[in-house]
């Protein structure tokens, strides 16, 4: 018997963001690219960063090396859903810059620790996306490590990161 779940997608223009989840045909497991390291649990693929999750809420979809780009033209690096805190390791660019939409219908808080940018917090209202946006001068590719946590009791955000350099462009510096 096939069972039905309902999930929230990454949809960023603010329309419906409820769509059905046919579970029996979803797939699990871990994929790393670009000599990165994936998490080990289940719940959870990626392939453009490891990921830490205290509870294996972060789901990545595959989107390095994609043509699509943020308003000010940097490259989107990865993509996915937190419900819950969680660590991102990746080879990015000088720029990295966090889209996030809050998919639940409570507002929520949102803190990234960045080893190279600092600690950014925001409050995000339902249904709204907000900027997080981390620099640091050097050559490309650089290590960036994003620590993700909120406060929140209700959390479930749909998120977007963007780069000035991507796996695929060419090493600067």
């Amino acid at each position: 018997m096939k069972q039905i779940q309902k999930f929230y997608s990454a949809n960023f223009d603010n329309s419906g963001i409820d769509e059905d989840f046919d579970s029996s045909s979803s797939s699990t497991g871990t994929s790393s690219a670009n000599g990165a390291a994936s998490s080990s649990d289940d719940s959870s693929t990626n392939s453009n960063a490891s990921t830490d999750n205290t509870d294996g809420s972060a789901q990545n979809s595959e989107s390095g090396g994609t043509d699509n780009t943020d308003s000010e033209g940097f490259k989107l690096l990865d993509s996915g859903t937190w419900n819950n805190s969680a660590t991102l390791n990746y080879q990015g660019g000088q720029v990295m810059h966090f889209q996030v939409k809050n998919v639940n219908v409570l507002g929520t808080t949102l803190s990234i620790n960045s080893n190279l940018g600092g600690n950014k917090s925001q409050i995000i209202l339902p249904q709204q996306t907000g900027d997080i946006r981390f620099d640091c001068f050097g050559s490309e590719p650089m290590g960036w490590n994003f620590d993700v946590s909120t406060d929140s009791d209700a959390f479930i955000v749909a998120w977007q990161l963007f780069s000035s350099w991507i796996p695929g462009d060419p090493a600067n510096g």
